[in-house]
């Protein structure tokens, strides 16, 4: 559980935490990075860390309610919601990095305390669905432009998806 009150000092701190984690991240996974990795990283005190969050995963289950609160709040926004998606993430590279090389895990429970969605199904399969056009593109070095992705997807969700799930 993250604990980090409404003020910008702790916010600021919180920030700083989550950008170390960010670089640590492109050495380890999210399941061996320690405070200490943290630490050496920021110079932040192990108190200040953990007066802000219980261990390593709250960091970055803070930081994706961020983004998924600014992106839900500004979809609403945007006509073409599938572009937009795209958008956000190309704008948010770090965060594509995150998900295509870190556990889903953090996202789903993310969504779930987020999103309006309830059913655990619906947000285990957009998960999926999202992190896995996400990293395909992250692997093909964003050659395609969001634009491009929104097409692509809009493409894919026009299928059949009965026929799509069961034909291999």
């Amino acid at each position: 559980m993250y604990h980090i009150p409404d003020d910008k000092r702790a916010k600021e701190s919180a920030l700083k935490i989550y950008k170390s984690l960010r670089n640590v991240l492109r050495k380890k996974s999210i399941m061996d990075v320690t405070v200490m990795d943290i630490k050496n990283d920021c110079g932040i005190s192990r108190s200040t860390f953990y007066r802000l969050f219980d261990n390593v995963q709250d960091v970055l289950e803070y930081q994706l309610g961020i983004f998924l609160d600014r992106y839900l709040k500004e979809k609403e926004n945007h006509e073409d919601k599938i572009l937009y998606f795209y958008e956000f993430f190309h704008k948010h590279n770090n965060l594509i990095y995150i998900i295509s090389t870190q556990s889903e895990f953090i996202l789903k429970k993310v969504m779930l305390e987020k999103a309006k969605e309830k059913d655990d199904y619906l947000v285990s399969f957009k998960v999926g669905v999202m992190t896995s056009l996400l990293i395909k593109w992250t692997e093909r070095n964003k050659k395609e432009t969001p634009e491009q992705m929104a097409e692509i997807t809009k493409r894919l969700l026009s299928l059949n998806m009965t026929d799509v799930l069961t034909d291999f």
